[in-house]
């Protein structure tokens, strides 16, 4: 059992909306929220992985959609589906990860 977390943007950009603060890049929110989930009991059973965002990405179909319809970098994808933008919100996400393991341990 486990669940595939991408984090789709530019590690040196800073996002257009950013609840960080106007100075922090991507790359740096990248790896705070990736600081966080390894304090978590989840983090054994996750992939993480940063995505540079490219319009030439290939097998992230569902990454390029999103941003075509005007969605903002960084884009946060969960077993190829995408979940949020604009930012990395730790608490949403490790709520939307509480609720696909619950899912998950009732099918098995």
């Amino acid at each position: 059992m486990e669940i595939t977390i991408e984090v789709f943007g530019h590690r040196e950009d800073v996002p257009a909306s950013c609840e960080y603060g106007p100075s922090v890049t991507m790359g740096e929110m990248f790896d705070d929220f990736m600081d966080k989930l390894m304090l978590n009991e989840l983090y054994e059973f996750i992939d993480l992985t940063f995505v540079e965002y490219s319009e030439l990405l290939e097998e992230h179909d569902y990454a390029k959609e999103a941003y075509e319809r005007g969605l903002q970098l960084p884009i946060v994808a969960i077993d190829g589906k995408v979940y949020y933008h604009s930012t990395i919100p730790y608490n949403q996400i490790l709520e939307t990860l509480n609720m696909k393991f619950k899912v998950e341990k009732k099918a098995s």
